[in-house]
């Protein structure tokens, strides 16, 4: 029989266990992260489409530490209907894209171009341990003037689904609205119209051509207005390439020419994500006949080659409403670079030690390499070495008394060599660059002691140096 002292003892045990046990589980619980998130990249909570801004780029983000693969799936709930008229809704002009390189692990699956929203479509899978990523993509809604006037609203969602797992699925709701402005009444009295030389509605920039290191856009201003009106422009969507990298607003600039009456931007300003204002005419309406946007390039040799667009809305504003006059399209090729120099230019395909005399002191001689590069690759740097250090009668050096090391010139990648190593017949590699295949330089420093047993004169041989993609 138990008695009333053990029977304590053993139900505080009990107790003691049970709250073990229960910690244990919260524990568990509170370390097992599987959830989905979004943002705007602008900021903001809310995705509010208009004539101003057309698009919105949102940031999905997925936190999980569980091991288990998964995908996310976009699916339009509600589409975007007339809040006034239901049977009127935006379909095909509610587009999505993705924006190529903003995932790190898994498959980004939506197109870098726009493609119509659908009922519902997985548009990421993650690797197979599941690791948490992030993907940006951008919404928009395409020709919004065109649409039938109104407020629209409706509602998306991103689903967080486990792949081979029983875990709950994951979903969040995004609500959207459209405002699509009424249509405004055409003035045969008074016009904007834009040109370009070639007659057609595209510039070309590229800054290795002398011809297209610019561009030009001719604004032609007929008939009267009555009150101020502001010229603007807005780039619809970031420079991208068709590999999906992108371009900073700030890779092109623009200034105003010939601008005489009101206002207008005479200095070189950068394009940006929003409105800008070219053109302000007089108080009472009175402005320029004609001016010249032009376009041209800031520097690009830092940044990755390709052959990047995006398109450029002119609109009139006037007391507060704007209206669409024309859209360009902006075409920026930023041809690749992928060169190696070598300073001094004497030490091209050979390196030679003149007047070598036993026991002298060691012998140095130094090599700068530099590297330009906008492939947006890895590359290693080598070096060949035909033959040991030799003379014309055929003394040769020993490879133990020829030797190289490898210095920084503010280098980003990985030098091989930072203490000084025998040079042997054949490849070295000498630098492996950066993730981003960053341009960079560096420093060689050979270093000769020449033994006391050979003779003196001259010796050399031939070395080259070679660039080459990983």
């Amino acid at each position: 029989m138990i008695k009333t002292s053990e029977k304590t003892t053993l139900k505080n045990i009990l107790i003691l266990c049970s709250v073990m046990l229960f910690c244990s589980v919260i524990t568990a619980s509170a370390a097992d992260i599987f959830d989905i998130s979004y943002s705007l990249t602008e900021g903001g909570f809310r995705v509010e489409f208009n004539q101003v801004n057309p698009a919105k780029g949102i940031k999905i983000n997925v936190t999980s530490n569980v091991a288990t693969r998964y995908e996310i799936e976009l699916a339009l709930v509600r589409p975007l209907e007339n809040r006034d008229k239901p049977n009127v809704t935006i379909r095909d002009n509610f587009v999505v894209r993705g924006i190529r390189g903003t995932n790190q692990f898994g498959d980004f699956r939506l197109p870098s171009n726009d493609a119509p929203v659908r009922t519902s479509q997985a548009i990421y899978v993650s690797n197979t341990t599941g690791s948490a990523d992030s993907i940006t993509l951008v919404l928009s809604v395409n020709d919004i003037t065109t649409l039938q006037a109104g407020y629209y609203t409706g509602q998306l969602s991103v689903t967080l689904k486990p792949i081979g797992s029983s875990r709950p699925y994951v979903v969040k709701y995004i609500d959207i609205s459209a405002t699509v402005p009424q249509a405004q009444t055409k003035d045969e009295n008074k016009s904007i119209q834009f040109s370009t030389v070639s007659g057609n509605k595209r510039i070309a920039l590229n800054p290795k051509k002398t011809e297209t290191q610019s561009g030009d856009i001719l604004v032609t201003i007929s008939g009267t207005f009555s009150q101020q009106f502001k010229i603007v422009q807005t780039i619809l969507q970031p420079l991208e390439s068709k590999e999906g990298n992108s371009l900073g607003y700030e890779a092109v600039k623009f200034a105003i020419k010939e601008a005489t009456m009101g206002t207008a931007e005479s200095l070189e300003k950068n394009l940006s994500s929003g409105r800008q204002i070219l053109y302000s005419s007089l108080p009472d309406g009175k402005a320029d006949k004609t001016f010249i946007i032009t376009y041209s390039l800031n520097d690009l040799t830092k940044q990755t080659a390709g052959n990047y667009t995006t398109k450029i809305q002119f609109s009139l504003e006037e007391m507060g409403n704007l209206t669409n006059l024309d859209t360009f399209t902006l075409e920026l090729e930023n041809e690749r670079a992928f060169d190696l120099t070598i300073a001094p230019e004497d030490q091209l395909g050979s390196l030679e030690f003149r007047n070598l005399k036993p026991n002298q002191p060691a012998k140095p001689r130094e090599v700068t390499l530099t590297i330009k590069s906008n492939i947006g690759k890895r590359y290693q740097v080598n070096q060949k070495l035909f033959t040991l250090l030799t003379s014309r009668e055929g003394q040769i050096v020993p490879e133990a008394n020829f030797t190289l090391k490898t210095e920084s010139l503010s280098t980003k990648g990985s030098l091989r060599y930072l203490q000084p190593q025998a040079i042997k017949e054949g490849e070295m590699t000498l630098l492996l660059s950066d993730a981003e295949g960053s341009p960079d330089s560096f420093k060689i420093i050979y270093e000769l002691n020449f033994p006391k047993e050979l003779k003196a004169g001259n010796y050399s041989t031939r070395i080259t140096y070679s660039l080459s993609e990983i």
